[in-house]
């Protein structure tokens, strides 16, 4: 134990004056008596009476030395040396991810680590400030050089699960670049990182590797998927035992609080199974679900999405052949139909035509090239393409393009342009999906490159896709929608009819829940699904352990003098109390 203020202990002088002063405190007068039989009793029931009842006696001289030393002390203000945090910058990156939501005895790795970072939060020094990123797929600063302990403290206890996987590269990156220069540690909270990962980009700054709970058994769906061929809806799913016995689980497909199918399925240690779900009746969603106790419930559910494409391709007699020959090698039935041909009216498939205009009584998905003649618009600028499902695997930079034909009116979206000239857009039309091609066939050597019919296939895929699907997303997944609809304000729910949230279609970017399931966008009569799934990486529950690099860097910092501010509080009280008693003793003595 030290002390923050030594000096006071000249304040026993005070203590050695008061017992001087009960040296002092009567002078006895001799007098003559007769006898002394009467004192010698007194004396010898004194001698032979406890020790309390003799400390009664003397009781406010001991009081007032008790209540002069506590005084003392609580001016001398005791304190001792604790183990402190290293580092004058402390950085705190905290996994959010969904195999935190793991329990281990009825705590899940998220709330241990929460634990872990207010506990070090208490041996923090005045001088040391706080910063915390969250480990999300784009690392996210939630506190940067804070000192206060309360906002340190209200952050980390706000801290919840995002759900999606950790990018932990990015945040050492970004851990590593905030040093600025000062004696830095970082702490990590997570579930599973090595230290190749960790020493690939941290080597200056001394790193603490903090993993929570323990290998727990679990049980995994790694996917699961639904088709429908020669009219029977089937079902594919393959689960994993991660556990290291064998075990038995209850397999069941659910729909709209329906069971559909259910099979017990064993597994051995470590084996991954694949299940084949043989009918199903036709329902808008279909669930995975595995009944087994495990800690971690966010791999035992999956959904799938039963969507109804269209089959068939229909082209118009006046379609350019390289597009007709380039269809053909997608895999669709392929029909060609003359211009006026009212057979498309009564059968489902997608549209491939040419023209100057679209009608606006459109009935189907369309791919259309567009064919206007009278404003052809020489290109000079390079071609630029946006990310989007149907340019993937496309690479359109050795391309030419001579001229592109003039914009169509409507809503649409751009998705490859030659400086302000869009080439290739997409949309709706009297809520039929729509692309558009705005250059003609024979004005680029486009139909002789690879990436010719991979375009005309992904834009068959988006074009058959169900209108009344939004798609399945990554949790928290931001991303602007084009929704066919006259109503811009929609409401989101989840599986059991809870409102978790709204959009307004034309002012902001959707963002997807974080945890996973099936939701529904409701906009007036209309409702359309979508699905947010869990990361692949996010299936397994594994627990490497704690370790720490560089601890050369903070070897002198291991010990920190902190001050315990509150015991002089509790000694200065307990004096005060001790004064009272003194008095009320004082008090009844006469």
């Amino acid at each position: 134990m030290h002390f923050a203020f030594p000096f006071y202990f000249l304040f026993t002088i005070f203590i050695g004056a008061v017992i001087v002063f009960y040296f002092f405190r009567k002078q006895y007068k001799q007098v003559p008596i007769s006898s002394n039989m009467l004192w010698k009793e007194v004396l010898n029931e004194w001698q032979a009476s406890p020790w309390l009842k003799k400390l009664q006696h003397n009781l406010l001289f001991w009081l007032q030395i008790l209540a002069l030393l506590l005084l003392m002390l609580a001016l001398v203000r005791p304190f001792w040396h604790v183990e402190g945090l290293k580092g004058e910058e402390i950085i705190f990156i905290t996994d959010t991810s969904a195999s935190m939501s793991a329990l281990h005895q009825n705590r899940s790795r998220l709330e241990m680590s929460k634990e872990s970072m207010l506990e070090m939060v208490d041996q923090l020094k005045e001088n040391q400030t706080v910063t915390i990123i969250e480990a999300s797929e784009k690392p996210n600063m939630i506190l940067t050089g804070e000192s206060d302990l309360k906002k340190i403290r209200k952050k980390i206890e706000q801290l919840h699960l995002s759900y999606g996987h950790e990018n932990m590269n990015k945040s050492l990156q970004m851990a590593s670049s905030l040093s600025n220069g000062k004696e830095t540690s970082i702490h990590v909270f997570t579930d599973s990182v090595s230290k190749s990962d960790v020493s690939s980009v941290i080597r200056n700054r001394y790193i603490e590797i903090h993993t929570d709970g323990e290998k727990e058994d679990n049980f995994s769906i790694l996917s699961f998927g639904v088709s429908e061929q020669k009219g029977v809806i089937s079902g594919a799913a393959m689960i994993e035992n991660q556990s290291v016995d064998e075990q038995s689980v209850l397999l069941q497909v659910i729909s709209q609080k329906n069971i559909l199918f259910e099979k017990v399925v064993t597994l051995k240690a470590h084996e991954k199974q694949f299940v084949h779900i043989p009918t199903l009746m036709k329902e808008p969603y279909y669930e995975l679900t595995i009944k087994a106790k495990d800690p971690y419930e966010a791999d035992n559910h999956q959904i799938a999405l039963y969507q109804e494409k269209a089959s068939k391709l229909y082209t118009l007699q006046n379609t350019n052949p390289f597009v007709t020959r380039a269809l053909q090698t997608i895999g669709a039935d392929l029909i060609q139909l003359p211009s006026d041909s009212q057979e498309l009216l009564e059968t489902d498939g997608v549209l491939v035509g040419e023209g100057s205009s679209i009608s606006s009584d459109l009935k189907h998905p369309l791919l259309f090239f567009n064919q206007n003649k009278a404003s052809k618009i020489t290109l000079k600028e390079p071609l630029k393409m946006e990310e989007d499902p149907i340019l993937q695997y496309v690479n359109l930079a050795p391309i030419y393009i001579d001229s592109a034909s003039q914009e169509m009116k409507g809503d649409w979206t751009t998705l490859v342009h030659s400086g302000n000239i869009p080439l290739i857009q997409k949309g709706f039309i009297n809520g039929q999906p729509v692309i558009v091609v705005n250059f003609s066939v024979e004005q680029t050597d486009w139909p002789l490159s690879p990436s010719f019919p991979i375009f005309l296939y992904n834009s068959f895929q988006w074009l058959s896709e169900r209108s009344d699907f939004l798609g399945n997303f990554e949790p928290g997944e931001k991303k602007w929608l084009n929704l066919d609809s006259a109503s811009t304000n929609w409401e989101i729910f989840d599986h059991e009819g809870s409102l978790i949230d709204s959009y307004h279609s034309e002012k902001e970017n959707f963002t997807a829940p974080l945890k996973p399931g099936l939701y529904q966008a409701v906009s007036n009569d209309q409702v359309r699904y979508f699905s947010v799934s869990l990361d692949e990486r996010e299936k397994n529950i594994d627990v490497k352990p704690s370790f720490h690099l560089n601890d050369q860097k903070q070897q002198e910092k291991n010990l920190v003098q902190k001050q315990t501010d509150f015991i002089w509080i509790w000694l200065a009280s307990l004096a005060l109390i001790l004064l009272f008693i003194e008095w009320e003793v004082y008090r009844r003595g006469y």
